[in-house]
């Protein structure tokens, strides 16, 4: 049976957030509401990640299994694990990918926890996990389709911008003139922009997984930085994972000069990863103030939602985002 609920947001990194109830405290930034809630009931859309195979033509289990591979981090004997037992003939792949991908995190997250070393391919395995919910939300996939929607009107303007482009195309296509009635019908559609084309739910989720690809290869190689917060929690959000830079400077990217890439990992860690030559992992205790001032920073950089443990913090960090909102 084919999967309804679909978080985009995993079950498991929530569960890192929640309190002795087992709930964590969410605002709605746009309702100003602050709800309790379990860990199933955030952060899911109906199908969000189905895909739809009937549309194309099946192809061979040799051409199946290289797809899969293709899936993996590309860097042989690294992260595999994440899709050793999908089935692409499964309308629920992604979905599947995703699940696989959660749980092996959820083990990393745990272990660094309680201060234990990970491993390589766990490295690994925890940046592919960080990819994924970078581009898995549904603001990615709304910048995704509209990226490809202007792509797709570029290539409309460069290529269907005369009735002599149309009928050159036709005639490629079809061996034949075009009638001019039809042409008529078709030029003044897309010359004076009638059609709206954008991309399909599969062309977009494929994009999101090429891009969690090539994010995940910058990942690991910057130097990791734990945060452990003693005495206090930290927050979260709808945007756990996001670029920062001090200078507050425009089109910031992931291999920008003095950018920070800021990971809340659970309510006593933090991930930040900076630039480097080489992968290094170092720890640092945070105090209150110091804490404080992260959970400022998630507050600001948040989405629609900021979630937390405690409800006083996310009350506070409401009051904090209302004062302070103009600086990001």
């Amino acid at each position: 049976m084919t999967k309804k609920k679909h978080h985009y947001i995993p079950q498991s990194y929530i569960k890192g957030f929640l309190n002795n109830d087992g709930k964590v405290f969410v605002l709605d930034k746009i309702k100003n509401k602050i709800d309790s809630q379990g860990k199933n009931g955030t952060f899911r859309i109906k199908y969000f990640y189905k895909v739809d195979f009937s549309k194309y033509k099946k192809c061979s289990r040799k051409k199946a299994e290289n797809k899969k591979k293709a899936l993996s981090l590309i860097i042989e004997g690294y992260g595999n694990s994440i899709i050793e037992d999908l089935n692409l003939e499964n309308p629920d792949l992604i979905e599947d990918m995703l699940a696989n991908s959660e749980n092996l995190a959820c083990l990393i997250i745990e272990k660094i926890k309680n201060n234990k070393e990970i491993t390589p391919q766990e490295v690994a395995e925890l940046s592919m996990f960080m990819a994924l919910i970078y581009t898995r939300t549904p603001s990615y996939r709304e910048k995704i389709i509209d990226f490809e929607k202007k792509y797709i009107k570029i290539q409309i303007n460069k290529n269907l911008s005369s009735k002599d482009k149309i009928k050159k195309i036709y005639q490629e296509i079809y061996g034949e003139n075009m009638e001019e009635q039809l042409l008529d019908q078709i030029s003044d559609a897309f010359i004076n922009d009638k059609i709206c084309a954008e991309p399909s739910r599969e062309q977009v989720i494929h994009k999101m997984v090429i891009d969690a690809l090539l994010i995940d290869q910058m990942l690991w190689r910057k130097e990791w930085t734990i945060l452990d917060s003693k005495g206090s929690s930290f927050i979260t959000s709808d945007t756990p994972f996001f670029l920062f830079h001090p200078d507050k400077i425009c089109n910031i990217g992931f291999e920008t000069p003095g950018i920070q890439i800021i990971f809340s990992l659970n309510n006593k860690n933090i991930l930040i990863m900076n630039n480097s030559r080489t992968f290094k992992m170092n720890r640092k205790i945070l105090n209150k103030i110091e804490t404080r001032k992260m959970n400022h920073l998630i507050a600001l950089n948040s989405g629609n939602y900021l979630i937390g443990t405690d409800c006083m913090l996310v009350e506070k960090m409401r009051d904090y985002i209302v004062k302070n909102d103009s600086l990001v």
